[in-house]
């Protein structure tokens, strides 16, 4: 049973790692924390927090500029 319960923390594990490494570019000091409750008398992760800092207006909104400049038809 404890065999079962290790496979799947890591598949957990390595799909929210592989995740994190997909979207960090995006989010300027992406984190996250495990959000535990309990399920018939057992702890267990009920959620994920997920934390950045906020991007630069400016920087956006030269962004969508550029994208509007060289996405024309």
């Amino acid at each position: 049973m404890g065999a079962i319960r290790n496979t799947r923390k890591n598949k957990r594990r390595k799909i929210l790692k592989d995740a994190l490494i997909e979207i960090s570019p995006y989010f300027t000091n992406l984190n996250y924390t495990k959000n535990y409750g309990t399920a018939k008398g057992h702890r267990v992760v009920v959620s994920y927090t997920f934390t950045f800092e906020p991007e630069n207006p400016k920087k956006i909104l030269l962004i969508q500029l550029l994208k509007k400049f060289y996405l024309k038809d």
